[in-house]
């Protein structure tokens, strides 16, 4: 993966506009932030002026095999486009700049995994479809192939820093472990974010607060929390004990 991944690509640049408080009323929530961005992603693609949505969640299938499934494909001024949509968030658990050191919080995936995927299978689909001669006879075959990745890397506050190859306004906060996050904050109000607006910091204006120090007790999982100080301040706080080497998150076999 080149590290110019993200600028070729468009992924570090967008941003969660779509999935603020106002934005998809029409669509019923779903507790996956990806599922539900999607439906929001959608939905003002069919709002926007002069684009038409071809195709959405079509699977492409040659034989008995599936291919793999296309998120969107759309024209927008004569241009046919497929576009990939993914929401993740990354904590950085291991020291360095290499992608590989950003983890889920449910340690089932890795960043540079991730853009792999998104590199080699995802965004190759319309290719390797027409190569089998699987692409269907009822769609255009897209121009172009991009991505639109959002969600948010996360740094351990001792050691703030972004993964290589990533832009310098890349969503961003910190990760503490449920003890430093007690210890650190006390009684400061913060507020836990369900998902799925995990996407949307204004949200945390609206959710109910409590003490650092009992948001951290009795952790058993990663939460996602957020205050408002200067700026919206969003931050993952995990279990102690929650990362160590032998739960690295390994390529599928």
């Amino acid at each position: 993966m080149t590290p110019s991944f993200w600028s070729e690509h468009g992924a570090a640049a967008a941003t969660a506009r779509h999935a603020g408080p106002g934005v998809g009323a029409g669509c019923e929530p779903v507790r996956q932030v990806g599922r539900w961005f999607e439906r929001v992603h959608l939905a003002a693609l069919h709002a926007a002026e002069g684009v038409e949505v071809l195709a959405a969640n079509r699977a492409i299938r040659h034989g008995g095999d599936t291919l793999g499934e296309l998120d969107v494909l759309y024209r927008h001024g004569g241009r046919v486009v497929h576009r990939e949509v993914a929401v993740k968030f990354y904590l950085a658990a291991d020291a360095g700049d290499d992608p590989s050191a950003w983890i889920g919080p449910g340690r089932r995936d890795r960043l540079d995994l991730k853009l792999a995927h998104l590199a080699n299978r995802q965004l190759t689909l319309p290719e390797r479809a027409r190569a089998q001669g699987a692409w269907p006879e009822d769609l255009p075959f897209p121009a172009q192939s991009e991505v639109l990745l959002l969600g948010a890397l996360f740094s351990p506050p001792q050691d703030v820093r972004l993964p290589r190859g990533a832009e310098r306004n890349a969503a961003h906060g910190r990760w503490y472990y449920a003890a430093d996050f007690a210890q650190r904050f006390e009684d400061q109000p913060w507020a836990e974010l369900d998902k799925p607006w995990w996407l949307s910091p204004e949200h945390v204006q609206l959710a109910p607060t409590r003490p650092a120090s009992v948001l951290a007790q009795g952790l058993s999982r990663p939460k996602f929390v957020g205050r408002v100080d200067d700026a919206v301040q969003r931050a993952f706080v995990v279990p102690d004990g929650w990362w160590s080497d032998r739960d690295r998150p390994v390529p599928p076999r």
